[in-house]
């Protein structure tokens, strides 16, 4: 059987080792501190977003800091000199133009750091009004609330473990109308994101 190419995530190379994103998929970042995985999950989410309606939940970074995030990245602008404000001519007609292309987006962000139940009530909605196809969640440590300092090793794992199953179900049971239909082709792709203590192992 020939496999199916899923939803481009506008990156070739991951495109082409996954077939892109696919109905009932978690998909987890995991990286060190400041390597970049919110920025690699709202590019994606843009590039998704383009043709298919995309809702991103944030835990910790406010919805103003993730437009401009987006909006740098797309622009090739430098964030700092965004901040600043200090931009040249041709840097503010790329973000002029990244604006304008955001808005046409179906991107929905949500930073009112909802807990898990709280986020299904926002898909279901979300599916109801127009349609949904990938849920993103940065990140899903703070679902649960911030980890213990006197938590084992063994019993945060778990918690985050959990916290992805959890994740992942809810998200998949918002592709369906009823309990009595099955997601189609292009349901929902959870994209979950994880900062591993490596140092710490």
């Amino acid at each position: 059987m020939k496999p199916s190419p899923g939803i481009s995530t506008g990156f070739p190379k991951y495109d082409r080792l996954t077939l892109g994103l696919h109905p009932g998929e978690l998909t987890i970042i995991a990286a060190r501190p400041a390597m970049g995985k919110t920025s690699l999950a709202m590019n994606i989410a843009a590039n998704v977003a383009a043709s298919h309606t995309v809702a991103v939940f944030s835990l910790e970074m406010s919805r103003r800091s993730l437009l401009a995030r987006l909006l740098c990245g797309r622009a090739g602008v430098n964030m700092l000199r965004f901040r600043s404000g200090v931009l040249d001519p041709e840097e503010r007609r790329r973000i002029s133009r990244a604006l304008g292309e955001a808005g046409e987006l179906r991107l929905r962000i949500d930073d009112s750091h909802l807990d898990l139940e709280g986020i299904r009530k926002r898909l279901l909605r979300l599916r109801d009004e127009m349609g949904l196809h990938a849920v993103v969640i940065d990140y899903l440590q703070l679902l649960g609330g911030r980890r213990s300092q006197t938590g084992t090793s063994k019993s945060a794992n778990w918690h985050e473990a959990s916290s992805c199953s959890r994740a992942s179900c809810h998200a998949r049971s918002c592709c369906c109308r009823n309990s009595a239909e099955q997601p189609n082709p292009e349901a929902i792709h959870a994209r979950c994101f994880l900062t591993f203590a490596i140092q710490a192992r």
